[in-house]
């Protein structure tokens, strides 16, 4: 037999029951919330770290493709940059060896080139100094315009980023033949 207080209010036991489900899908809902709250903080915090490593990247890319013109190895040994008979050097960006990024160089690109002739040499420059003298044994200097790309790639990540770069330098021909060839390979001088 029912007890007394339940047979006079025969729904308070159904509103006991009704108070606890709603309770139960709210406790739910908020760990859903949770639960999403969590997953995209975790998702931002990967952009972020992702975004971080690809701007590093993009450091050592522009840090390798300045080494890279501000040398001759670049005109005289488009092939050998770092003299490692590559063109790509490891970057230990923290000194730690363990955070390393790989830089690697294109070869350089011929966009133009030009011969100088006599009246466009500056005699009191040395560089023009040297076209003036091997002017005398045919040897004419040129003007020669061109482009390279430097990648540099985290191995852990794999987060890549590109930079280019030309430039222009007057040359004796064999440097110029260095950077200037035909699809087949061969030299345009």
């Amino acid at each position: 037999m029912k007890p007394l207080r339940d047979r006079q209010y025969p729904s308070r036991a159904l509103a006991r029951g009704t108070v606890l489900f709603i309770a139960l899908v709210f406790l739910i809902l908020l760990t859903l919330m949770a639960l999403t709250t969590f997953n995209l903080s975790k998702g931002t915090q990967q952009i972020v770290g992702n975004m971080a490593v690809r701007n590093l990247a993009f450091q050592v890319a522009l840090q390798t493709s300045e080494a890279a013109i501000s040398t001759n190895r670049l005109v005289h040994h488009p092939t050998d940059l770092f003299g490692s008979g590559a063109n790509t050097v490891a970057v230990d960006v923290n000194g730690d060896q363990k955070t390393v990024i790989n830089a690697t160089v294109d070869p350089p690109q011929c966009v133009s080139i030009q011969q100088v002739v006599g009246n466009q040499l500056d005699l009191g420059s040395e560089r023009d100094l040297e076209c003036a003298n091997s002017a005398k044994s045919d040897l004419f200097c040129y003007d020669v315009l061109f482009q390279f790309a430097t990648r540099a790639t985290d191995p852990v990540t794999h987060a890549t980023s590109s930079v280019g770069q030309g430039a222009s330098i007057r040359s004796q021909p064999a440097s110029a033949r260095n950077i200037c060839r035909n699809a087949s390979g061969e030299p345009y001088l």
